[in-house]
Parts: structure tokens; sequence; C-alpha cells
């Protein structure tokens, strides 16, 4: 897994996360973006990018991705 994690400015920051599996050379692209709102959430949005071919383990989700939101909350 690699993770890369940018502060954009004292509010936001964005970041990317690669998993690769090294028996089949599958992965997946992980941008997020991310902003803290008051000092106690956190909104965020991310996307999965599948990445290999029809042998790999993420074969099945050739040519396709998905979006995700939401509010992180600090206790």
């Amino acid at each position: 897994m690699n993770h890369l994690r940018v502060p954009a400015a004292k509010k936001d920051a964005w970041s990317v996360t690669h998993l690769l599996n090294l028996a089949d050379g599958g992965s997946v692209l992980i941008p997020e973006a991310s902003w803290t709102i008051g000092g106690r959430f956190t909104f965020y949005g991310k996307s999965y990018i599948f990445l290999g071919d029809g042998r790999s383990e993420y074969g099945s989700f050739f040519q396709s991705s998905a979006l995700e939101a939401g509010l992180r909350v600090i206790l």
C-alpha cells in the first residue's frame, strides 16, 4: 500500500492511496479530498478506481469506479 497526503491549506487536504496485488498486478487507486469544518468535523469525498486485466482480482470491476462522501467526527 502506498499513501500520499498533501495538506493544501490549514483546513483542507488531498491524499492518494494505491493498493497493489503483487500476485496478479491488479490495483485500486483511491484519491481523496477532505475539508475540516469547525474543529471537530471533516467532510470528505473519495473515489475508488479499479485497475487490472480480466484475470486479476479487480478484473470483475473492469473500467469501473465508485464515489463516496462522508462526514468524520472527532469525539
